[in-house]
């Protein structure tokens, strides 16, 4: 039997709510064209600027660029010899780019591990080859849920012949990852110019010191959140220890931020005497040391304690 009185309040407001439904996402689907709108742009953006920089083989890509898979097909990656990556690149993702970059001599990437078990896949797979790196800056994310990755580990994927200046750092601090396969490392052997993030766990530090003989130039930034990192990377590149590490280092770079004042203060003041003034043969002196720290009265406290090491001939600036 028909109703034929007027309708009551609650179907009236649903029978409204229905009818306004589409007005309320207008915004958000009009955010969302903006936003492909965008990434459109970027694409062609560097699609342009690679045209522009096809004779100098430069490529500098910003933004969610992968979102476009065809861009993987597009980009002329084998001529390139210098490529910086702002985004966030899945393991597998950075090896198929590292692969097609066979000319690459410069490259900067962020790698996280958005996808757990791609390092386990790589490893089970035949060690790659790049013959033509130099010079490589990796950032290393890590997504909450899934386990950090060893920095050592993950460069073991490739032999970088060539490689010579290598930057580590990490988004944030990663727990350490206990003990490498013997063997595991032999391609940091040729580099020369090191720089560790704050964030490196010390026992990555200390994996990759072993295996750098030939390093000149060592840039560590103490990690303020594990000072105790500090304190155990001062003591192994001392030459007081019976392992002798680093032995052709000149340059010396250190930033302060996780000092802390009594216990790291003394280990690097010996750790730089043991390097200017009692040097074991065979050793490289430290010729140039480079302080970092936002607290003026700590500079000047080492400024003071290492005046030997000054008047031995040590260069000491600080930032």
């Amino acid at each position: 039997m028909a109703h034929n009185g007027p309708p009551d309040a609650a179907a009236v407001e649903a029978a409204l709510s229905l009818k306004e439904e589409p007005e309320r996402m207008l915004p958000e689907i009009e955010k969302k064209l903006d936003d492909i709108a965008i990434k459109i742009r970027d694409l062609k953006l560097a699609q342009a600027k690679l045209s522009e920089e096809a004779q100098t083989q430069q490529a500098t890509l910003n933004g969610c660029w992968r979102e476009f898979y065809a861009t993987l097909d597009i980009l002329p990656w084998s001529q390139l010899t210098t490529v910086a990556l702002s985004e966030g690149l899945s393991i597998l993702d950075w090896v198929r780019i590292m692969e097609l970059c066979g000319q690459m001599t410069k490259g900067t990437f962020f790698v996280q591990n958005s996808h757990p078990h791609d390092l386990t896949l790589m490893k089970g797979q035949p060690k790659r080859t790049h013959a033509n790196l130099e010079i490589l800056t990796v950032s290393l994310g890590t997504v909450r849920t899934h386990a950090p990755i060893p920095i050592v580990r993950l460069l073991s994927l490739f032999d970088f012949r060539k490689l010579r200046h290598l930057h580590i750092s990490h988004v944030r601090v990663t727990s350490m990852y206990g003990d490498k396969p013997a063997g595991t490392f032999a391609e940091f052997s040729n580099l020369e110019y090191l720089s560790l993030g704050g964030s490196t766990p010390v026992a990555n530090i200390l994996d990759i010191l072993h295996e750098t003989a030939n390093i000149r130039t060592f840039k560590f930034r103490a990690n303020p959140d594990t000072s105790a990192d500090s304190s155990a990377t001062f003591k192994a590149v001392s030459f007081l220890e019976s392992t002798i590490l680093l032995p052709k280092l000149a340059t010396l770079e250190i930033a302060l931020r996780g000092l802390r004042p009594e216990e790291d203060m003394n280990l690097l003041v010996r750790m730089v005497e043991s390097r200017c003034i009692r040097v074991p043969s065979g050793c490289v002196l430290l010729q140039h040391l480079v302080l970092e720290s936002a607290v003026t009265e700590i500079l000047q406290e080492l400024e003071k304690r290492l005046e030997p090491c000054r008047t031995a001939g040590l260069k000491i600036s600080s930032i």
